[in-house]
Order: C-alpha cells, then sequence, then structure tokens
C-alpha cells in the first residue's frame, strides 16, 4: 500500500472518530434530569407495582425522600350485631333484671309499711302521735335510702356488664385481625331505614356511618360472634 493510501485511510478513520465523539450520549446531568425527578419516577413505578398486588398483607411504599407508607389490609365489624349476638352479656342482663325485680318487690313492701304506719298515726290518739310520727319519718328516710341505693348499684352494674362485653368484643376483634394479618378494622353498621323524619333518615345513612359501602368478604362479625360464644 502506497503512502498516499495510508494517508487517506487514516484521514477516514480520524473523521469517523470525530463523528463518534460529537454524537456522545452526555451524562444525565448534563441534561437537566435531577435526582428529585427520578426520585419521582421511582415512585410512580412503586405505586404502579403496589396496584399490581394482591392485598392479602401489608404494603410498603418506599423512597428515597420519604419514610415507608404503610398500605393497611382492611376489615370491617358490625359491633351491633355482635353485642345482640353475645349471649354473656344476655345471661348478665338477666340476672341482672331478677335483682331489680326483687329489689322493686321489697320497695313495695316499704311502701305498704309506710302507709300502714300513716294510717295507724292519723288513727291514733294526741298522747299516742309523736313516736308514731318519729317511726314514719324513720321508715320514709330507709324507703328513700334503699332506693337510691338499689338504684345506684342497678345502674352500676349495667354499665360494668357492658364495659366488659366491650372489652371481649375488641379483644376478639384484635386477636382474629392479627391471625389474618388485619391491619385496620373499621366499624360497619346497617341503619334502619324506617323512620318519617327526612333528617334522621339522612343522618342515619351518611353523617352516622364509619363505612359506605364494604364487600361481603371483608366482613369479620360472624366470625367474631363465633369465638366470643365458643369461648363461654
Amino acid at each position: 500500500m502506497g503512502n498516499g493510501m495510508k494517508i487517506g485511510v487514516l484521514i477516514v478513520l480520524l473523521s469517523v472518530c470525530a463523528l463518534l465523539w460529537a454524537t456522545e450520549v452526555e451524562p444525565i446531568e448534563s441534561v437537566g434530569v435531577l435526582p428529585t425527578e427520578l426520585e419521582e419516577a421511582k415512585v410512580e413505578l412503586d405505586a404502579k407495582e403496589v396496584a399490581e398486588k394482591s392485598f392479602s398483607s401489608p404494603i410498603k411504599i418506599t423512597s428515597p425522600r420519604f419514610p415507608p407508607v404503610i398500605i393497611p389490609t382492611v376489615a370491617v365489624c358490625d359491633p351491633h350485631r355482635v353485642f345482640d349476638k353475645y349471649e354473656a352479656p344476655k345471661e348478665a342482663f338477666k340476672a341482672l333484671e331478677l335483682r331489680v325485680r326483687q329489689a322493686r318487690t321489697e320497695v313495695q313492701a316499704r311502701i305498704q309499711a309506710v302507709m300502714a304506719k300513716q294510717k295507724e298515726l292519723d288513727a291514733a290518739k294526741k298522747k299516742n302521735k309523736e313516736k308514731l310520727e318519729a317511726d314514719l319519718i324513720e321508715m320514709k328516710a330507709a324507703l328513700k335510702s334503699f332506693i337510691t341505693v338499689s338504684d345506684t348499684r342497678v345502674a352500676d352494674q349495667r354499665r360494668k356488664i357492658a364495659a366488659d362485653a366491650y372489652l371481649d368484643i375488641y379483644n376478639v376483634v384484635a386477636k382474629i385481625a392479627r391471625q389474618r394479618g388485619i391491619t385496620l378494622v373499621l366499624t360497619k353498621d346497617q341503619p334502619k331505614l324506617s323512620t318519617p323524619n327526612t333528617t334522621e333518615l339522612l343522618a342515619r345513612l351518611y353523617y352516622r356511618r364509619s363505612v359506605l359501602y364494604a364487600d361481603d368478604s371483608l366482613d369479620i362479625t360472624d366470625a367474631v360472634i363465633e369465638v366470643l360464644n365458643d369461648a363461654r
């Protein structure tokens, strides 16, 4: 190969190298793509991936800029129906109602005794009235005290039964939630539509409801009732 030919080939090679150098892709920083934009793009990709996954367990969305975000697994429970079907408070209230009836019987007997003492006082002679009046005052005070104490005890017992039932229901809901990997349980209710008052109806349908709609597969009410009654 002659010198002229060699020089021509060298010129061609140099031209190709110059062309490749001129068209080389610049680094990311030189084309204006900032790190924050890359992070936002990553968050969008993470969110898309989450949307395609099953929600059988909590999912975390992570980003270098933000702390982890946990998407909860959700269930619903109807506490009113649970309480209505829970047998333990029913039996406790039934026993309490028996004591209430016994107290009412005692009150009636004391009232009859006060009335009899009043008649005796009305028919008594003047010299005997002073003692009868003192006895009557004492009997009335004792009757009033008995009614007050009985009412207080009954009210306290009713509160205790309701509070114990609530704790039982809460503990069972929490237990089932942990077993099933549920991280959030919402209150489900079935509002009664039989009301002539439009304002009350709207309040029941919208303002007082925690959940407007939930698929039946999310409802753990029956499971809670079963565990509560089986534990007795």
